[in-house]
Parts: C-alpha cells; structure tokens; sequence
C-alpha cells in the first residue's frame, strides 16, 4: 500500500479547477449508487454521505457550458439490497442465469435480498433526478432480464425515455453485442435504485 500512496505523491496532477475537463472530446460520469441512497433524498438511515443523482455531474457540465447531454439509466429487472433497511416488494425470487453474481454476502454489506421491482420507488427517483438532468437525453438499460420469469413492464413508468435497452446473461458476446446495439456504446450511466449512468458529449 505504501508503494500506492507514494506512487500518488510523485504525480504532478497540474489541476486547478474544472476546466482541464475541457481538453477531452468526451465526458463519461458513473453514478456511485442508487438514486433511492442519496443523502437529500433516500430513506433515513440508510443513505450514503454523498449526491448518488446526477446531480454533480449535470453541475460540472453547466460550469464548463456542455449542453449536449445524455443519461443512461440502469436498473435490474428485480429490486436487490445488501443487509438492513427498509425494502418494499421484498420476497424470495428462484434466479437463474446468475453463476458470475458479484453481488453476495460479506461481512459489511451481509446477505443480498431481493425482491420484485417497486414501480413507484422507480418512478420516484426518476422524478427526483428530473430536478438536475433537465434537458438532458435519457435512456432506460433493464439488465439481469433473462434472471426471473417476471416481465419488466417500461409502461408503467412515467419518464419519456428516447430509447430503452435490454440485456441478459453477463455472457461477453452478448454484452457486445447489445453495447453495438446502442450505437453511441455508453456515454454516462447514474444509477436509480435502479442506477444510472451519464454520458456527456461535448
């Protein structure tokens, strides 16, 4: 570890401020978690000290005047959470199509719950984030649909997203084929309790 920090202390970072950000011809910004964690607007206690909407991100391009915006919204076809907290729609789900789970038990976070999706949780979240991404473009990615019988119903959401993606098992080929599928791949993804992911074009 020590060889880490020294390593650190040894790069000349030559950052004042944002605007080194200007030098790149894409932005990409992953959110760190759930919409549904952020310390402004998640379910006390369990919340994360930090801004888990898009909320940082969208604040960075305004000060470097990007408009060209786009947000990749990602959320599984069921609802997880690791150990303690509130959880609506918890109940036991039969997975299949889940051997390269990363998602397991540990000593911090403890078991994985699950359960079905809570379509107004998601609609909640969606609508919190609309306060810092507007205008921007938004996207819908529904991962882990091949893992449970239940159908992923996007009607049942308010947003109006501009496109909506699916993928399946976390098999390479698949993968690329539905990133190909996209067209741009992936510019920006944030998560929503769900998750979500943004990407920036410049």
């Amino acid at each position: 570890m020590q060889d880490f920090f020294n390593a650190i202390d040894k790069i000349e970072w030559n950052i004042d401020d944002y605007a080194f950000l200007n030098s790149f011809d894409h932005l990409i910004f992953e959110g760190s978690q759930g919409i549904l964690l952020d310390m402004d607007h998640g379910i006390f206690p369990n919340v994360t000290y930090a801004h888990t909407t898009s909320k940082n991100a969208c604040e960075v391009c305004r000060f470097l005047k990007i408009e060209d915006i786009e947000i990749y919204y990602v959320t599984r076809s069921y609802a997880t959470r690791h150990g303690n907290g509130w959880m609506s729609n918890e109940k036991e789900i039969d997975l299949k199509n889940n051997e390269e789970e990363t998602c397991t038990f540990n000593e911090y976070q403890k078991e994985l719950r699950l359960g079905t999706l809570d379509y107004d949780l998601l609609n909640y979240a969606l609508k919190l984030d609309a306060a810092y991404s507007y205008p921007a473009k938004k996207n819908l990615v529904i991962t882990c649909l091949d893992q449970t019988d239940e159908k992923f119903d996007p009607g049942k959401l308010n947003t109006e997203f501009d496109t909506v993606y699916g993928s399946f098992s976390p098999g390479q080929k698949i993968l690329k084929s539905f990133l190909i599928a996209t067209d741009k791949g992936i510019n920006f993804i944030f998560r929503v309790g769900m998750r979500m992911l943004i990407l920036i074009m410049k």
